[in-house]
């Protein structure tokens, strides 16, 4: 192979400054504190000295190829020392310099990485800087900087989120691109909004009974929150008589069946002349309250009832703000792990406040691409498929089919993504595809056993029908949707029986004694799920499959078994060359999650604190692509707390958008050929998986703060 010589003397150039500097081996995972002043000034002052023309060069071209040679040395080192922090914030500052995007961005992840700083701080000033240099991309930059805006939005950084709108506006200000246009229109209405939110709250702080900014702020947590809680006390006490008058009321909490048909047929009323934002989350409460009094009517309200709420499908669906309904307060429930199971029944089930968040998730430009897909790809018989789904496409770029006989599954996992974004059977965009969806999950039930597929296909049937049971578990807590309680109830038993005694799960039904930490993860998600939506579950099945988590968990390494203690994830002999399972920790957060969501404190749980280490370890890899233990990571990273979330999201936001189809019929898609179980799921599966992972910070609320 011939080398040129510009090439050779980087390499040489690499070599001498590796030398000098006391460069080692492959990086250290672990994080490092900001190494002292006086130790960078000095590291600085020898790569100065060592560079002296690189870095007088002025051309862009010539930085952005110093920061790439800078990144690689960095790369190199042995540990996380004064020298390798200047490279990566030496790398960053010249590829600012240069306008370039993708390496200025990338040495802030290298830095968030090796070094304890504050990511979004860092991604944030260095996406500021590139907004201000004209030559940067402003389309390559844009994705990082609306993450940035929602990152000060989720701190409660307005004044942030607001700097970089300003500069988005004036650097997209030519653009043409739709997308971008939209997503940047959504956003300028979202900061607004919360700089008016913290103008009526200061007012409040000092005028308590402010009837205006009562009113505006009621309705704000109210109908875009669903904070019912704190905003109907508001609103009894704002501007507008009407609606205090119904927020006294709902505060009062009716329980008859006639007083909440009243409840609903004023609520319905009053959305004819409120104010047009309000309009369609207050016809959503009003189905709500319609939908919980309905079963218990009878005569003329109970026809009545089930008109409304056929006119209000229509009516939220149509309207382009329409979100998944949110619950009255006065009807929620505890949700730690202590709190009693409830009875199934014919009445709405309660949706728990940990499910509040799901309609933000609809508004991540990552989700809704995913969604798109999954809409187009979906079979006229409302499946999935798993291998036949390139029917559906409208040229041949979709490529990556799976077997046949997981339709069941993948199906599940497609249902999965889409109430993650807060999307209901019942009504809005995407009501349609979900019920079909559902049609097709229940029309694969034996309704004698409550077994979702058949058994006779795959060894590993179990995952099929656990995946499906949660789908179809969420869908009818979500929307209360009466025909799908009894096949809800029936995958429940299913799963309990398969359940070995006082032990947790494997694929044999009847069960055979052997028992696995991956079934029997999904296992419990689905038993808690259940438990959300107010269905009686096995109380000893959750007891018992934690103490088989627990066996699993090596209290060394805490790293949790498959099928021994300690031991490394699952694989195909033939994959482990390809997919090593060393480089997984799928188990372990599969583990950790279901530790969590079951009550333990993530500080107080050594398995827990023992698994973030494993979990830092080993961040999304692209070339060593595993989704389902992504999956898993991204909900249990989430859990853990806002630190380690901060460094774990834009890591994976990262891949997950970089590897994002964007063209052609794939357009939205990820590919499964990555991944160590593509081959099984295929472009589906691959496509749900990782648009759950984008969910994760919204499809449920942490169980600690």
């Amino acid at each position: 192979m011939r080398v040129s010589s510009a090439s050779f003397a980087r390499i040489v150039a690499s070599v001498l400054c590796l030398a000098i500097l006391g460069f080692g081996r492959a990086p250290n995972d672990d994080r490092s504190a900001i190494p002292a002043a006086d130790a960078r000034a000095a590291a600085l002052k020898v790569l100065r000295e060592h560079y002296a023309a690189e870095y007088s060069a002025t051309s862009a071209d010539a930085k952005a190829e110093f920061a790439a040679t800078l990144l690689d040395l960095a790369k190199a080192l042995e540990d996380s020392s004064a020298d390798r922090y200047v490279l990566v914030d030496q790398a960053r500052s010249l590829a600012v310099q240069a306008a370039h995007v993708q390496r200025a961005l990338e040495a802030v992840d290298l830095l968030a990485t090796w070094f304890v700083v504050d990511a979004r701080a860092e991604r944030f000033d260095t996406v500021v800087q590139l907004l201000s240099k004209p030559d940067a991309d402003p389309t390559a930059l844009a994705h990082d900087a609306f993450e940035s805006a929602d990152e000060c939005l989720k701190n409660g950084d307005e004044s942030g989120a607001n700097k970089l709108t300003r500069a988005l506006t004036e650097r997209l200000k030519d653009s043409t691109d739709e997308s971008l246009q939209a997503r940047l229109r959504e956003l300028r209405a979202t900061v607004n909004l919360r700089l008016k939110v913290n103008a009526w709250r200061t007012q409040l702080a000092s005028r308590p009974d402010d009837p205006t900014s009562n009113f505006e702020l009621g309705a704000y947590e109210c109908f875009v929150l669903g904070d019912f809680r704190h905003g109907l006390p508001r609103l009894a006490k704002g501007s507008d008589p009407k609606l205090a008058e119904l927020a006294r009321i709902e505060i009062d909490d009716p329980k008859s069946p006639d007083a909440q048909f009243d409840l609903a047929e004023k609520w319905f009323k009053y959305a004819e002349t409120a104010r047009e934002d309000l309009r369609a989350p207050i016809l959503q409460l009003a189905a709500t309250r319609f939908r919980a009094a309905q079963p218990r009517l009878t005569g003329l309200k109970q026809q009545l009832a089930a008109d409304r709420l056929k006119k209000l499908g229509a009516a939220v669906e149509s309207s382009p703000s329409a979100e998944a309904p949110t619950e009255p307060p006065s009807e929620a429930k505890p949700t730690d792990a202590t709190a009693p199971a409830a009875t199934a029944s014919s009445r709405r089930p309660t949706v728990p406040p940990k499910y509040a968040n799901r309609s933000r998730a609809a508004k991540q430009p990552i989700v809704r691409s995913a969604l798109a897909w999954l809409q187009k790809h979906q079979s006229a018989n409302g499946a999935w498929k798993s291998a036949e789904f390139m029917e559906q496409c409208s040229d041949d770029s979709c490529q990556g089919e799976g077997m046949a006989t997981h339709d069941v599954g993948v199906t599940g996992l497609a249902l999965l993504a889409f109430l993650g974004a807060g999307h209901v059977p019942t009504s809005g965009t995407h009501a349609a595809e979900i019920t079909k969806g559902l049609e097709f999950l229940v029309g694969q039930q034996d309704a004698s056993t409550g077994r979702f597929g058949r058994a006779d296909r795959t060894h590993d049937f179990l995952y099929d029908h656990v995946i499906a049971t949660t789908a179809v578990v969420e869908a009818y807590g979500l929307s209360g949707a009466a025909h799908l309680e009894q096949p809800a109830i029936r995958a429940i038993r299913y799963i309990e029986s398969a359940r070995n005694k006082n032990r947790a799960w494997r694929y044999a039904v009847p069960p055979n004694e052997d028992n696995d930490a991956s079934i029997t993860a999904w296992m419990v998600l689905a038993l808690c799920t259940a438990r959300d939506f107010g269905i009686s579950i096995d109380e000893n099945a959750i007891k018992d499959a934690l103490a088989f988590l627990d066996e699993m968990t090596d209290s060394t390494t805490w790293r949790t078994g498959y099928m021994s203690k300690g031991s490394h994830s699952a694989r195909l002999a033939t994959m482990q060359e390809r997919w090593p399972a060393e480089r997984t920790e799928a188990l372990t957060a599969a583990a950790m999650l279901c530790r969590i969501i079951t009550g333990s404190k993530p500080s107080k749980s050594p398995p827990v604190k023992g698994g973030v280490e494993l979990l830092r370890a080993q961040p999304p890899d692209w070339d060593c692509a595993d989704f389902y233990a992504w999956y898993y990571a991204a909900h249990s990273m989430f859990q853990i707390g806002e630190a380690e979330w901060r460094q774990w999201d834009p890591k994976l936001t990262r891949v997950l958008h970089d590897r994002q189809e964007q063209s052609g019929c794939r357009k939205g898609s990820w590919s499964p050929v990555v991944d160590v179980w593509g081959h099984v799921g295929g472009r589906v599966y691959a496509t749900a998986m990782l648009c759950l992972c984008a969910e994760a910070p919204y499809r449920y609320a942490r169980a600690f703060r």
